[in-house]
């Protein structure tokens, strides 16, 4: 299960998630596609954060609420990757 800290993991996480794309019919590719781009967006809102954080020099309260965000998501993300994998 992966799960990231900082904006910037999501980087290699989404590429090693992509790698399963290829063998995925193309109505739950485009579902996976919507996903991905909703994680995107809350991804950017992270590095704002992190911005944010960086200035206070502490982790603020919107930005722990952000992170775990995102985890959710990518956590449901990774699941329906599996789940589309065996259909």
């Amino acid at each position: 299960m992966y799960k990231i800290s900082k904006a910037e993991e999501w980087t290699k996480i989404d590429l090693e998630l992509k790698q399963f794309f290829g063998h995925l019919p193309p109505k739950i590719l485009r579902d996976l596609i919507k996903m991905n781009k909703n994680i995107n967006n809350k991804v950017t809102q992270l590095s704002i954060e992190e911005i944010e954080c960086r200035r206070q020099h502490k982790a603020t309260r919107r930005f722990l609420e952000t992170r775990d965000e995102c985890n959710a998501l990518i956590a449901t993300y990774e699941k329906m990757i599996t789940i589309g994998a065996l259909l």
